[in-house]
């Protein structure tokens, strides 16, 4: 019986150290595509994306979620670190190009989508390019 747990202890432990290894090697080719869309993109910009209402106010919802950018000529979605943030996320190193930006819509509400350009000529004063979604609700 003890040795039936002590080959279950070191099985576990091995599968488990396994695990780790392979998370290591996803993790490092994640790495390695940021690396290459770099090298074949060109210029990275971070993009602020805010939810407003119409007079430009930014607004609170708690429904919305996943903000995305699509690239317009690739099809290639781009998604922010944090997907829950009530009002305002940020999807950092998006190469140049023309993105179709947008949140995912909450049960009574969503924000409008907008395509737009980001390039050197679309950054503000802080280096950041800022997309104004604006909200609706029912």
């Amino acid at each position: 019986m003890l040795q039936k747990k002590i080959l279950l202890v070191s099985s576990l432990v091995v599968l488990l150290t396994s695990c780790q290894a392979e998370n290591d090697v996803v993790n490092d080719l994640k790495k390695d595509e940021v690396v290459r869309k770099d090298n074949i993109y060109g210029t990275n910009y971070d993009v602020q994306i805010d939810i407003v209402d119409n007079n430009g106010n930014l607004v609170t919802s708690h429904d919305l979620g996943d903000f995305y950018a699509r690239n317009q000529e690739t099809g290639e979605y781009f998604y922010s670190d944090n997907p829950y943030r009530e009002y305002v996320d940020i999807i950092e190193e998006l190469p140049e190009g023309t993105y179709l930006f947008g949140v995912r819509d909450g049960y009574f509400d969503g924000a409008s989508s907008v395509v737009m350009e980001v390039n050197e000529n679309t950054v503000n004063d802080e280096g950041i390019v800022e997309v104004d979604l604006v909200y609706w609700s029912e």
